[in-house]
């Protein structure tokens, strides 16, 4: 008969002894819903704060994104010996749990310096939350990763889509309510730990004995071949300048709209809903496809939506601001933002197993890709304040072209996936 500590549910002692997950991937699939629900939520419940404290928004989003950008990088080879360590359950919930107290003090605070440093914070756990989610994920599923990354890229457009109705139910108490809902996730998983302990097969998943043996410092390194770094190199391009274009869309989209053409705030918070509402579909299809088609068959197609995408709305901006009907101006707007969100919502998780068909993604890589990934956010956020986002559009989708073509090699248009997944091959 197996013991547990006191007051272990007997559910959980049963699916001990069966061997069962961490948990943790599971409860990803909930915090990337949150994630995208609080990315949604964060312009109207920093506003609040900023008109309760007179500290400038600018200046906490900025914080924010400063620390997207340091969590991955120094916190990535801890994140590594967790993994290698199978204390993946404890080292989720720490963070967790560290954001939810950083979200808490966010409406309890009024000093401009004790605001920074709580957001810096939150952002600093969003990233290295999203880094580990990648590093667990390509570590225990490694050729089938495409799939499940495209299913959490899901839970998260779905978080962003229902954003605008939560923060007007919960209006004021939106730090509160996201606050609690990151303290019940990080409570389940750690009494899960605490419960059960690790699953019984965890080296055997984690470790993958028959490729490698530990290294000395207890990482994830050395187990088997990295990324190259010609590989490396493009991928972070291509990730940080992908971001910049998605992100610019849904943070400026309104603004452009309103105040370049004179949109009613009804079409103009169209905008950015049907450039998330475009992404869901071929997130879902990619569920289906990433396990029967090249990843990087998968963004070569993306691609050809986000050209078309942005030259579509290029058109239009000339169109609204010409002789020519506004009828037409209209329908390339929405045509091209459709487009572009088709487009966009393949690049984070193929463009993580287009790099992966070249190796492992060791934890400071894994780190490096987060930063760039963050770092191309932070700068979209600010961009098209600068530059007519029209321009900004068309030139990000000529620089993700050029990079993807520049590397046709090492990211073929057509390849073969082997029956068993475990490698792709190019023609």
């Amino acid at each position: 008969r197996i013991q547990g500590p006191p007051g272990c549910p007997r559910g959980l002692l049963v699916s001990a002894a069966m061997g069962s997950g961490s948990g943790v991937l599971q409860a990803f699939f909930l915090w990337n819903f949150v994630r995208g629900v609080t990315v949604g939520i964060a312009g109207t419940a920093t506003l609040y704060v900023a008109e309760q404290t007179g500290v400038a928004q600018g200046l906490m989003a900025f914080s924010r994104g400063v620390g997207m950008i340091c969590g991955p990088l120094l916190m990535s080879k801890l994140l590594g010996k967790l993994i290698w360590s199978g204390e993946s359950q404890y080292g989720f919930g720490s963070v967790l749990a560290f954001k939810a107290l950083c979200v808490l003090l966010v409406p309890r605070l009024s000093q401009a310096w004790a605001l920074c440093l709580c957001f810096f914070g939150i952002g600093a756990a969003m990233a290295v939350l999203d880094t580990f989610n990648i590093m667990l994920v390509g570590r225990l599923l490694k050729a089938r990763s495409g799939a499940e990354l495209a299913k959490y890229d899901l839970c998260y457009g779905v978080g962003g889509m229902v954003a605008p109705y939560i923060a007007i139910l919960v209006h004021r108490h939106s730090w509160d309510v996201l606050a609690t809902v990151d303290l019940v996730m990080a409570f389940w998983v750690i009494r899960r730990r605490a419960c059960i302990g690790k699953p019984t097969d965890w080296k055997q998943k984690i470790r993958n004995p028959e490729k490698g043996v530990a290294t000395k410092n207890g990482s994830m390194d050395q187990v088997s071949q990295s990324v190259p770094p010609k590989v490396l190199r493009a991928g972070l391009s291509f990730a940080f300048i992908s971001q910049i274009g998605s992100t610019s869309i849904s943070a400026w989209g309104f603004a452009f709209t309103t105040k370049r053409f004179g949109f009613s705030e009804e079409w103009a918070a169209l905008v950015p809903s049907s450039f998330y509402l475009a992404s869901m579909l071929p997130r879902l299809v990619n569920t289906y496809l990433a396990r029967r088609v090249l990843a990087s068959t998968l963004v070569h197609v993306s691609l050809i939506f986000i050209i078309l995408g942005s030259m579509s709305v290029f058109a239009a901006s000339v169109m609204l601001t010409g002789d020519v009907d506004q009828r037409h101006g209209y329908i390339f707007m929405f045509l091209g933002i459709w487009l572009m969100g088709t487009g966009y919502a393949n690049h984070y998780s193929m463009l993580l197993v287009s790099m992966t068909q070249h190796g492992e993604l060791s934890s400071q890589q894994s780190g490096m890709f987060g930063s760039s990934v963050c770092f191309g956010i932070t700068v979209g956020l600010w961009l098209a304040g600068l530059i007519d986002l029209a321009h900004v559009e068309l030139g990000i989708a000529t620089l993700l072209t050029a990079i993807w073509t520049a590397h046709i090699r090492e990211f073929p248009f057509c390849g073969t996936l082997k029956k068993n997944g475990a490698s792709r091959e190019s023609p």
